[in-house]
């Protein structure tokens, strides 16, 4: 199997300084298409009990994206539903101008979809050092595998909230531990140059 089309792995990574929960301002960012079966309506669930118990949160706690008015309707985050969320202390930040800077700007960034091809917002992440939060399925897993994110299971919104306050209450060590790891997979892995390698060696060229 080839890891998808290969990610140009930033030459300028360096080390993020850690968040210290309750001390410092931690940003929490879900970022995908606004569609059920991509757990937007979980992560709103999760991050409103996680706002409720954790107030400092508000203003913190964000959502990118864009709204799916085309087809499969029923499928549709309800503007309803992000307004609820918004006026309880959530953000809505629509779709990012820079992704650079969005994902610069994020602690921890969570994938909550109920299926996933290799999820480049997980690798995007990695890139720019966030701790990674997303469901145990294919294609999320496989960027999360070896220890280089926390998991949950899929439309379970209380095993999302456990996997975000475990993310929230690491300790500076474990983040660094984590983004580590999450790192080092993505240049053995999902590099450029290592899945240009495996297209040729399947061609054998």
């Amino acid at each position: 199997v080839v890891g998808g089309s290969g990610l140009d792995i930033s030459q300028n990574y360096r080390s993020r300084l850690s968040y210290k929960f309750k001390s410092t301002r931690t940003s929490i960012a879900l970022f995908s298409r606004l569609l059920v079966d991509k757990g937007v309506r979980e992560y709103i669930e999760a991050t409103l009990i996680l706002m409720q118990r954790f107030p400092e949160l508000k203003g913190s706690i964000l959502l990118a994206g864009m709204y799916w008015n085309a087809n499969l309707k029923a499928n549709s985050i309800k503007k309803e539903e992000i307004e609820r969320w918004t006026n309880a202390g959530g953000v809505f930040i629509g779709q990012p101008a820079s992704k650079s800077q969005f994902y610069e700007s994020v602690d921890i960034l969570c994938l909550a979809s109920y299926r996933e091809g290799l999820s480049n917002v997980l690798l995007e992440g990695a890139n720019s050092g966030c701790i990674l939060v997303g469901t145990d399925v294919a294609g999320s897993i496989d960027v999360l595998g070896d220890g280089a994110g926390l998991t949950f299971r899929a439309k379970s919104s209380s095993d999302l909230l456990r996997a975000l306050t475990c993310a929230l209450l690491l300790d500076c060590e474990n983040q660094e531990l984590l983004r580590k790891t999450a790192r080092k997979r993505l240049v053995e892995k999902f590099s450029k140059e290592k899945v240009i390698a495996s297209y040729l060696d399947v061609l054998g060229i």
